[in-house]
Order: C-alpha cells, then structure tokens, then sequence
C-alpha cells in the first residue's frame, strides 16, 4: 500500500494546520472530489521531468 497519493492540488487553507486539496488529474466532468488534509500528512511535489533535468546538468545520469 501507498503511503502518499497524489499529485494533488491546494484549493484552499482552512487553518495554519489544515488545507482542502483536490486531485490535479481529476476529470472535469464529475464532480468535484475535495478532502481536507492535516499538514503533517503533506509533502511538496516534485515534477519528475524537471528532477532528470537537475541529474543531467549535474551529470549523474
């Protein structure tokens, strides 16, 4: 199992420790899915393709 799901969006912050988020690759025709997650359960997302790009112009790949 998972430990993280994601990528999601940050649609709003209800308290310095809680933020409603929704999927980023939700479709657009349902409706919208919204929870509401604690801050400790979050990480920052990082684009892969951009994190290759990083490897390469360090040249570790």
């Amino acid at each position: 199992m998972k430990r993280y799901f994601g990528p999601y969006r940050v649609t709003r912050k209800l308290s310095d420790v809680t933020f409603e988020v929704e999927p980023v690759d939700q479709p657009t025709r349902r409706r919208k899915t919204r929870d509401l997650v604690h801050v400790l359960r979050m990480k920052p997302y990082h684009d892969p393709e951009d994190q290759a790009d990083l490897f390469k112009d360090l040249h570790l790949i």
